[in-house]
């Protein structure tokens, strides 16, 4: 039977319409498209009660954190940053909350993007809150193409989870201003930019994975390529199901 892979998802307010200040729960599509493709079944999860999220991955055999607005400075014990952009504390709690219960069940985590940043903050680590004016010699990490094209490279590190899967270097998409400062407990990178950005971490011991790019929209550019992390991640949930 195939693994089912929980994905959070965001909680994001309206600013734009007749429905200001209304909440709404989104997920890309394309999360969907990449555990289906990568052989899991998605489940989409939803801020509920901490009880009733427990009932829900209960059924997961593996944990994704998706991406999206910044996180709140406050959770790793810093004041706002003039250049801090959006926050919503009540996701960034949610995504605590989905990621402790899924730690209690020893089950795998993948964060993606803001998900990465908020393993970092889970284990203790810290964020830049905005690169371009907190970590001298970053490059620009928000780019402007499309979602699936490359925007800049990362060195894969030796002996890590991502080295059996792609070459020293590999082109990434890039959709970032804050970034992983210091590394959280147990936690150590698994992929650098240029600029001495963390882009992929693993946990030393626990099931636990994170990239800073978003490997689910770059299905469409070159599958293969993109998949591979996808489906290694299922993979793992399988393995780790039996």
């Amino acid at each position: 039977m195939k693994p089912v892979i929980g994905i959070a998802a965001q909680i994001l307010k309206d600013t734009t319409d007749q429905f200001v200040g209304q909440e709404y729960i989104r997920l890309n599509e394309d999360y969907i498209r990449a555990v289906t493709k990568a052989g899991g079944i998605p489940m989409v999860l939803a801020d509920l009660p901490a009880e009733d999220l427990k009932v829900l991955i209960r059924y997961c055999d593996g944990l994704i954190l998706s991406g999206g607005w910044d996180i709140d400075p406050l959770l790793f014990g810093e004041n706002e940053h003039p250049k801090l952009g959006r926050i919503n504390r009540k996701n960034d709690d949610f995504f605590l909350d989905a990621l402790h219960i899924a730690q209690d069940r020893r089950l795998p985590v993948l964060g993606i993007c803001k998900g990465h940043q908020l393993l970092n903050v889970a284990y203790g680590g810290t964020l830049y809150q905005d690169l371009e004016s907190q970590k001298e010699g970053a490059f620009r990490h928000v780019q402007t193409g499309e979602r699936a094209d490359y925007s800049h490279s990362v060195r894969i590190e030796a002996d890590r989870w991502l080295s059996d899967l792609y070459p020293e270097r590999i082109d990434v998409n890039s959709f970032h201003h804050q970034a992983i400062k210091d590394l959280g407990n147990g936690l150590r990178s698994a992929a650098q930019a240029d600029d001495g950005v963390i882009e992929a971490i693993e946990h030393e011991k626990e099931l636990v994975f994170g990239v800073q790019w978003h490997p689910e929209m770059l299905l469409s550019r070159n599958e293969d390529k993109a998949l591979a992390l996808m489906k290694k991640f299922v993979q793992c949930c399988a393995k780790n199901k039996n």
